[in-house]
């Protein structure tokens, strides 16, 4: 994979690929103040005047390119977006909290996830001019991220907090079954046959004070209505938003954050500590192919978003909600993890502590009796931070090789040897 290359004037490209981190609208007159909430993107555009905060969260478009359907989650309710006039021809006011949308491939039925502990997903006839409820069905805790099956008799359903992911059979309205998954479902993609359904987990399942954390990407076989498998992404992936598939159906891109907790806190620069990146995930092999992180040097991409493949496979978009612009990576053209740099954890918890390279070299003393045999020149201590289970008790510090990690006078600490 390549090196990035970003843009920040891409706003109209977001819609077009159905993600609103930047929302489909801009501003507009509220009750005492001008909010950032809605007004058209095209300048010139007017369009309903709303007395509050509106929270653009979902988009929609019809096959012909001419309505847009916004889920707005403060407002409670699906504005329709006319393309070709530039303004809100209609607004529905629906359960509260719409978080998701799926559309009917002849654009006749709206599906609306309405998120609470017990979610409703809203059946809307878009049809018409003037859309209307017709039907609700229930679902679980928070639901977000619906996706249609290609046949359009099911409909897929994220429930956050309930960590799995309801199947409903559209023609009875009733759930099938519910998908267990790791952990806070946000987001989905269905591959072109509709055979796999990759679900991002928002967070890891395991606890936060483990020496290898990260979040997985759960794929569910759609025939049997199983798990498959959990994917872990990469070490310190956390926060995944946005899922998307490759035009070819091989790949899968995820957008994450990634935590950098093994190293040294001696600098924030490029992602040192806290990164936002983007992983591939080969589909064919269940594996991830490797990250690429999207910070540059004079700019970061805080809080990856949204993501989306240009048609032609070559290209992958990301928007970034945190600094409002959108990136543009080099797609794999293969599944070969040479394309992708490596980033391993340094394993100083597991280890086999080698042996001396050379006879006779002089050995590094450290703690009391323990020899550190790199032969490279003599050690100091260093004491670990609270990440150490053993942090603050004197005795067992003899036992812990984080409390006393090596550190050698010319060649530093001994994770970056490895």
């Amino acid at each position: 994979m390549k090196r990035m290359r970003a843009s920040n004037g891409w706003a109209l490209l977001m819609l077009l690929f159905g993600w609103t981190s930047g929302a489909a609208v801009e501003s507009v007159q509220g009750t005492e103040e001008t909010v950032m909430s809605h007004q058209s993107v095209l300048p010139g555009a007017t369009g309903p005047i709303w007395q509050t905060y509106v929270s653009p969260s979902a988009l929609v478009a019809t096959s012909d390119g001419r309505r847009l359907f916004i889920a707005c989650a403060t407002a409670n309710e699906v504005a329709t977006f006319d393309t070709a006039s530039a303004k809100v021809s209609h607004c529905l006011k629906l359960d509260p909290c719409p978080l998701g949308l799926a559309l009917s491939q002849d654009g006749s039925r709206l599906y609306v996830a309405c998120a609470s502990p017990a979610s409703t997903v809203c059946v809307v006839d878009a049809g018409g001019p003037r859309p209307q409820i017709v039907k609700r069905i229930p679902a679980g805790h928070t639901a977000m991220a619906l996706l249609l099956s290609p046949d359009g008799r099911r409909l897929y359903v994220c429930n956050r907090f309930d960590n799995d992911v309801s199947v409903i059979d559209l023609a009875t309205g009733r759930e099938l079954k519910r998908v267990r998954v790791e952990r806070e479902p946000v987001a989905a993609a269905l591959t072109l046959d509709g055979g796999l359904l990759v679900v991002a987990n928002h967070l890891q399942a395991e606890s936060a004070n483990q020496l290898e954390v990260g979040a997985e990407v759960s794929v569910i076989d759609t025939r049997s209505l199983r798990l498959r498998k959990n994917i872990p992404v990469t070490l310190g992936a956390s926060l995944l938003r946005g899922v998307a598939i490759s035009p070819n159906g091989r790949f899968a891109a995820v957008t994450h954050l990634r935590a950098m907790y093994w190293l040294s806190t001696t600098g924030v620069e490029l992602g040192r500590m806290n990164g936002n990146a983007l992983s591939v995930v080969d589909l064919e092999r269940l594996e991830v192919l490797g990250m690429v992180f999207l910070d540059q040097t004079a700019s970061g991409a805080a809080n990856p978003w949204g993501v989306a493949w240009t048609p032609d496979g070559q290209t992958i978009v990301v928007a970034q909600a945190g600094s409002h612009s959108v990136s543009l990576v080099d797609a794999p053209l293969c599944a070969d993890r040479r394309c992708f740099p490596t980033t391993v954890l340094s394993a100083y918890e597991t280890m086999d502590w080698p042996t001396p390279r050379t006879p006779g070299a002089s050995s590094g003393r450290i703690g009391r009796g323990r020899r550190w045999p790199w032969g490279c020149g003599p050690m100091r201590p260093r004491r670990c931070g609270p990440a150490c289970s053993t942090f603050g008790s004197r005795k067992r510090r003899r036992t812990c090789r984080l409390r006393w990690m090596p550190i050698c006078n010319r060649c530093g600490p001994f994770p970056a040897r490895i």
